[in-house]
């Protein structure tokens, strides 16, 4: 966990769901199913964003992000990472190498839902960034 903190984790924080900037669009059924089972159990995951200027994009989590809205949270938990750092490496979902300032440029324009794949060199392989999350959830830093 130490390695991956100094090179990917910057830092864990409650956002503001102002702040939030998607790159990718939703879709509105999952995001309906994910507010039942929020509403029910809670967040379970914290979300992965990336700072940018006075905001965040987010990374790993859009869905989360739109049921948290429709019920009516103002704030969530996130792991701030570094996005340029070299173990991370972002994906089409034909697993084609994409450039990171393609997501950041996507702000303007949100790419279709699930159209990017976040994933961190570990141990010399792959894993999705979503990793990150359930490490820190394990943790229970996030009560």
């Amino acid at each position: 966990m130490e390695k991956l903190s100094s090179k990917i984790i910057k830092e864990l924080k409650k956002i503001s769901l102002d702040h939030l900037l998607p790159h990718e669009r939703v879709n509105q059924k999952k995001v309906n199913k994910l507010v039942k089972d929020i509403e029910e159990n809670g967040l379970k995951y914290p979300i992965i964003v990336m700072k940018y200027r006075k905001n965040f994009i987010i990374v790993d989590g859009h869905h989360r992000v739109e049921a948290f809205k429709i019920l009516g949270k103002k704030k969530i938990d996130a792991i701030v990472i570094n996005y340029f750092s070299k173990k991370l490496k972002v994906f089409n979902p034909m697993y084609h190498e994409i450039k990171k300032n393609t997501v950041i440029k996507a702000i303007k324009n949100p790419l279709p839902p699930k159209s990017t794949r976040h994933m961190i060199m570990l141990k010399n392989r792959l894993v999705h960034v979503s990793y990150l999350s359930k490490i820190i959830t394990k943790l229970k830093i996030f009560k």
